[in-house]
């Protein structure tokens, strides 16, 4: 039984990462509508995760979100906030041409990123 508890754990894990591969290709896509669209669930998560830790650390009885969990998460919560930044950052030649009009959506995203 102790190993078909493991089986599961390792078959969650594996779907995680599958799924957070994909969520992390979403976020570095050129088009910065699809992009945004990751937003709000990585807030969410990030909040089920922090909220998870909370209890775990106040319920003597509740156990943490492990390991092996906690350290995907914050590494898909990482990856995604890179892939983030670096799609949207400045464009090569931003800084020479001072006199033009910034890119105010750009700046939306920055912002928001």
């Amino acid at each position: 039984n102790n190993n078909n508890n493991n089986n599961n754990n390792n078959n969650h894990y594996m779907m995680f990462s599958a799924i957070s591969s994909l969520f992390q290709t979403i976020c570095s896509s050129p088009h910065r509508v699809i992009r945004a669209l990751t937003y709000e669930p990585l807030f969410s998560l990030h909040s089920a995760m922090i909220q998870k830790e909370i209890s775990s650390s106040s319920s003597s009885s509740a156990g943490s979100a492990g390991q092996p969990l906690q350290a995907l998460l914050v590494d898909h919560l990482y990856t995604c906030a890179m892939k983030l930044a670096t799609s949207c950052g400045y464009p090569t030649d931003y800084f020479v041409h001072l006199d033009l009009d910034s890119d105010e959506e750009l700046e939306a995203e920055r912002n928001d990123v």
